[in-house]
């Protein structure tokens, strides 16, 4: 084993180290050379190891796929908060949709005592309800993609930007389908106040 007398200062530079001060650090990691081959790895793997109890001998392939399993999971969670985030709007909207459609009775049940049809109707009210959160949501999504190109681009270029794979726009596009479908079932309240039978005013 090779082991590089010199210590390297705040400043970059390098200083050699004393026998003694040497035999005083402490070991906190060890490197082992190989030809790359899988059975050479394994080799020096269970020799590191079997010197080392307790030690883990990893290699560089493993770092990488375990930080590439760190970025998949994170990637999963924003994708899942992406979508409960499209959903909790979706909420919000129904609520004020319903609240809409509570204040303004008097005049759907004109519009439907002057011959307009209750499909009319669920499509106004779904138009003006999927509009802004359509708006909403593209906005932020091209938001975020300029604010994550800055970002990486301020940091030197190290990391190229990389457009969102299928993941993201399944989940932006169904939070989107589970937010409309939250206020779809706001229509119901549009049917029973606007009800033929049930226009009265005074």
């Amino acid at each position: 084993v090779h082991v590089s007398p010199y210590r390297v200062t705040s400043d970059g530079i390098t200083t050699p180290l004393s026998v003694a001060d040497l035999a005083a650090l402490p070991v906190t990691a060890m490197a082992a050379a190989t030809d790359g081959t899988t059975d050479a790895v394994e080799r020096a793997r269970t020799a590191l190891e079997g010197r080392l109890p307790g030690a883990r001998a990893i290699t560089r392939a493993d770092m990488e796929a375990e930080l590439q399993q760190e970025l998949r999971t994170q990637e999963r969670v924003s994708n899942i908060a992406l979508a409960v985030t499209l959903v909790i709007a979706g909420c919000s909207l129904a609520v004020a949709v319903a609240g809409a459609i509570v204040e303004r009775r008097r005049s759907f049940a004109q519009l439907r005592l002057a011959g307009t049809r209750l499909s009319d109707l669920r499509r106004v009210v779904m138009a003006e309800a999927a509009a802004p959160l359509l708006m909403v949501a593209g906005a932020s999504v091209a938001l975020g993609l300029a604010v994550a190109r800055l970002v990486l681009a301020a940091s030197g270029g190290a990391q190229p930007f990389v457009v969102p794979g299928a993941g993201y726009w399944l989940a932006l596009v169904g939070g989107l389908a589970l937010a409309l479908l939250v206020v779809l079932a706001t229509l119901p309240l549009l049917t029973r106040l606007t009800a033929l039978d049930s226009a009265r005013f005074e």
